[in-house]
């Protein structure tokens, strides 16, 4: 056997030293650094070590295992190698050579020793070697927690090669690519990637990192120059690169790049993601899912759109339900302008107004919860129809106050004089355009009911503006409506409009009835009016009848017992012809007959009954009429005697002319 103290083992002279005619040396045991059994060492690793003092001997495997089984290495296994005196090669023991011995590592040999020192993951122990390959070839120590060291960057993914690309590549070097540094972005230190705790001098390109790149004059709220200079502002190619390396790998953008303009809006403008934020600035991918025109839209009323759907991740949590709206409020109060300014004629034009009316209505048709904060919004803004008349189309935003719908078409072709009366605002609806009804849609309101419509707005309105002429169409379209409702009655319309004056329908008088119309054709002081022809349409009559106009079905006695004055008046006066006095007497002894039963129901008649139910007789005579009459004066009945006295003289006349 081979004493251990006997220089028997070969060790090859590193390269430098071989070529200066040093062939090697021999060792004894305890010089010398084996290589492990069980682990294969790259040559490469080898041959640093030697250069670095460690003196590995070149011993044959056959050889190797003689000394082994020969007792002197009794046990080398990797578990119980280090309770043997004989060193071997190690992580350690080659990180502590080269330490002692400086930059010593060839630019081709540092991929290999590099992966070869971290094997055991002490990485803390790769401080102050020479093992940090640069892309210009040079050499630079690694240094462990070193506040004050030199920076270098290494990129082990495309992701970090993208980002240190964006870099300013004359301030950042690059470190050459090698299997350990991938490694050691995989390792975990302080919770994070190795190369991004910060402990080494080495690191992987992280979007801190490239904020901390970008020049301080990118920073702002917005830009509104070209994209092609890059001085205060990136260019377009950089955007371009960054938008997709940030759609790649990111869900939103990191903290320290908040305050750079790097966000693309329309305009050919650039905004920091604060500023969108800050102005709820809408999506690009939203906009388009609206219409190809709203992100102009919205530009011209003064919201800011985003021009590229990979920085929609900047508000991509801002929005519920409502992004427009919100973006509309939101301009409003960072403007402080009214919206009835903001999205009004005069302001923008008539053709961006036409475009976000329909966007809006667009977005509002969908169903939602709440329909009130949309509709605050939506009603500020000049995008709803105009009530006027006029063949152009113009746009207003609603009044202010309480707001109403009419009950249906028919009504709509009187919104000027409705908006004159009404306590409240109508709006169009049932005649107005599909988009106008879809932004009434979520108002909350309905169409009344026509009963409710009359008796509680229109006909209270009227009443209390009596001298407003241009209620008479409002009340002739009551009546048409009326008509064709025949079993309804509105209990407020109690008077119409005749020559300016509101009088009440129980003082008109059917003027179709050729009875009426010589009764009372003349000036009277009997406080009844003829009406009108506008009114005397077989509708309109039907409807003023249900409503107390006196006609000659009417059951009102003292109605009749007017036409009696009215009549004894006529028929007294020298103008009066004796055959017209025939037949007006024929004609009201014929009311008379007809409305026996609803006079009895008012009147105390049974006294005259008999006279009455014999008054058709040709034997009836003047005497028994004014029998009856006496005999009402005695009952003391005064009604009953003035239609006595009113039957009695009319059928005088009627029996002159049998």
């Amino acid at each position: 056997m081979v004493s251990h103290g006997n220089k028997v083992l070969w060790v090859p002279a590193a390269e430098q030293l071989a070529g200066l005619g040093n062939p090697g040396q021999w060792v004894n045991t305890a010089e010398a650094c084996f290589l492990p059994s069980d682990v294969a060492v790259p040559e490469a690793v080898v041959n640093v070590a030697r250069r670095a003092g460690l003196l590995i001997p070149e011993l044959p495997d056959h050889a190797f295992q003689k000394l082994i089984k020969a007792g002197q290495m009794q046990a080398v296994t990797a578990a119980a190698r280090d309770d043997f005196q004989l060193t071997f090669l190690s992580a350690s023991n080659m990180r502590q050579a080269l330490r002692s011995k400086g930059n010593i590592v060839k630019p081709s040999e540092i991929s290999a020793v590099l992966s070869y020192v971290i094997s055991d993951d002490k990485f803390e122990d790769l401080h102050d070697l020479h093992l940090i390959l640069l892309s210009d070839n040079t050499v630079k120590q690694i240094k462990w927690n070193s506040p004050g060291s030199s920076k270098f960057f290494v990129f082990t993914d495309p992701e970090s090669r993208r980002i240190f690309d964006l870099m300013a590549a004359n301030k950042h070097q690059l470190v050459e690519h090698a299997p350990a540094w991938a490694a050691m972005s995989r390792a975990k230190h302080k919770g994070v990637s190795l190369l991004e705790s910060k402990s080494l001098n080495v690191l992987a390109p992280t979007v801190r990192d490239l904020a901390n790149s970008l020049p301080s004059a990118w920073k702002g709220s917005i830009c509104d120059q070209s994209w092609n200079s890059g001085r205060c502002h990136p260019s377009q190619r950089w955007l371009n690169d960054f938008w997709t390396l940030a759609s790649r790998s990111m869900s939103a953008l990191p903290a320290e790049l908040h305050s750079f303009v790097l966000v693309p809006i329309t305009g050919n403008r650039l905004a920091s993601q604060a500023h969108c934020r800050d102005t709820q600035a809408l999506g690009y991918a939203q906009l388009r899912s609206w219409s190809e025109t709203a992100a102009a839209t919205l530009s011209a009323i003064g919201c800011l759109c985003i021009a590229d759907a990979r920085a929609d991740i900047v508000v991509s949590d801002l929005y519920g339900n409502e992004p427009i709206t919100t973006a509309l409020d939101n301009l409003a109060s960072r403007t402080e302008m009214p919206l009835q300014q903001l999205v009004a004629p005069g302001r923008v034009s008539n053709g961006t107004l036409q475009q976000a009316r329909a966007l809006l209505a667009f977005h509002v048709d969908a169903p939602r919860g709440n329909a009130a904060p949309v509709w605050r919004i939506l009603k500020q803004c000049s995008v709803f129809e105009d009530d006027r008349s006029d063949t152009s189309v113009k746009y207003h935003c609603l009044p202010s106050g309480q707001l109403g719908l009419l009950p249906d078409a028919g009504w709509e072709a009187y919104m000027a004089k409705l908006g004159q009366l009404l306590p409240w605002s109508p709006i169009k609806y049932h005649t107005a355009s599909n988009t106008q009804r879809q932004l009434l849609k979520h108002s909350g309101m309905k169409s009344p009911s026509m009963h409710d419509f009359l008796c509680n707005s229109l006909v209270p309105a009227i009443n209390d503006n009596s001298t407003t002429n241009s209620a008479e169409p409002l009340l002739l379209h009551i009546l048409d409506v009326l008509a064709l409702h025949t079993d309804q009655t509105i209990s407020p319309l109690s008077d119409i409009l005749i020559t300016g004056r509101l009088l009440p329908i129980s003082r008109c008088v059917d003027s179709t009835s050729p009875l009426f119309r010589s009764l009372f054709s003349k000036h009277n002081a009997s406080g009844y009016t003829l009406l009108p022809d506008v009114y005397a349409t077989p509708q309109r009559l039907a409807a003023l009848k249900r409503h107390s106009l006196a006609h000659e079905g009417s059951p009102d006695p003292d109605f009749f017992l007017e036409c009696g004055q009215r009549f004894s008046e006529l028929s007294s006066s020298q103008s009066t012809s004796r055959d017209d006095t025939k037949r007006l007497s024929r004609s009201l002894v014929n009311m008379l007959h007809a409305n026996v039963s609803a006079y009895q129901r008012v009147t105390a008649w049974t006294h005259i009954k008999a006279q009455i139910s014999a008054q058709s007789s040709k034997k009836q005579s003047f005497t028994s009429l004014t029998r009856a009459a006496a005999a009402a004066a005695a009952s003391k009945h005064l009604c009953l005697w003035q239609t006595a006295q009113t039957m009695a003289t009319t059928a005088w006349w009627l029996l002159q002319s049998l």
